[in-house]
């Protein structure tokens, strides 16, 4: 999974089903302009067997560290409780678990050079294409 190491930035014109992602989670209006008018990264670095997984907004930043196959529990920046665990299947980074209690999974490969990233959550999916920077 070398290929996804790195730092990605946003391509957002290719996002997809932000709308209704949007509608069905209740985002506030400053989470969604930072998902749909900022250019935010994210990154993947690993020590050891330790993931970090950095998703940038200017100068805020969420900070997930995890390890493989082994459950994490993590506060995001809205103040949710994330509590998931992550594997590698397919060459794909794929996580699963609930965030407030609520069921969620996500997916991130590398595919023709670019980031793909998808994160669902009370049944709507936001897709993201993202290329290294």
């Amino acid at each position: 999974m070398e290929s996804l190491l790195g730092k990605w930035q946003v391509i957002n014109s290719e996002s997809e089903g932000l709308d209704e992602y949007f509608r069905k989670n209740d985002t506030p209006a400053e989470d969604r302009y930072a998902l749909t008018s900022t250019q935010w990264t994210q990154s993947f670095l690993k020590d050891g067997d330790q993931w970090v997984s950095e998703t940038a907004y200017g100068e805020i930043k969420d900070t997930l560290k995890f390890k493989l196959g082994q459950e994490v529990t993590h506060t995001t920046l809205r103040g949710k409780s994330l509590v998931g665990t992550f594997n590698i299947k397919d060459n794909k980074l794929v996580g699963s678990g609930t965030e407030d209690g609520i069921p969620f999974s996500s997916c991130d490969y590398v595919a023709d050079g670019k980031l793909r990233a998808a994160f669902t959550l009370n049944g709507a999916t936001a897709k993201f294409l993202l290329r290294k920077v």
